[in-house]
């Protein structure tokens, strides 16, 4: 009887901590950069996508939307203030300001690349909608997601 009582908590033990483990490599799938960009995306185009149209009309567009913080506008360099410019939102951010990795999304309203904080420099496509880019030490990758809104991780 004892052997018994023993074998079933240990069968519980075993259970609860599978579980356990299953649930952090669920929230450590979903919490990963580029997963997290596309599930808020997923989750909420619509807002997103009116808020980066405020941004670019200098409306009132929130600074933060469901947990993600609006980078800002950032015009392109090369062509000065004629283009829209991209809405860049953060997702994750490491190390020091000037010498860190970025990860996030943006808004184009031309539905075109490009490099982080739009800075002037050219993308090399990679294939399959994907382009990387390097300048001044700093270099980056990006990728599509959907219409008009591209992922980026930028390495300063």
């Amino acid at each position: 009887m004892g052997d018994t009582l023993h074998i079933r908590c240990n069968r519980k033990i075993i259970i609860v901590i599978l579980l356990v483990i299953v649930l952090i490599l669920i929230a450590w799938i979903l919490n990963a950069p580029a997963n997290k960009a596309k599930l808020v995306l997923n989750l909420w185009h619509d807002d997103f996508e009116a808020n980066s149209i405020s941004a670019l009309q200098n409306s009132n567009a929130d600074d933060k939307l469901h947990g993600v913080k609006l980078d800002g506008v950032f015009k392109s360099q090369a062509f000065g203030n004629d283009e829209a410019g991209i809405v860049q939102y953060r997702v994750k951010a490491h190390g020091l300001p000037s010498a860190g990795t970025y990860y996030g999304f943006y808004y184009s309203p031309d539905d075109e690349p490009a490099a982080y904080q739009n800075i002037d420099c050219r993308l090399m496509e990679d294939g399959d909608n994907r382009w990387s880019w390097s300048k001044d030490g700093a270099s980056g990758v990006t990728y599509k997601i959907c219409d008009k809104f591209y992922y980026y991780k930028a390495v300063l």
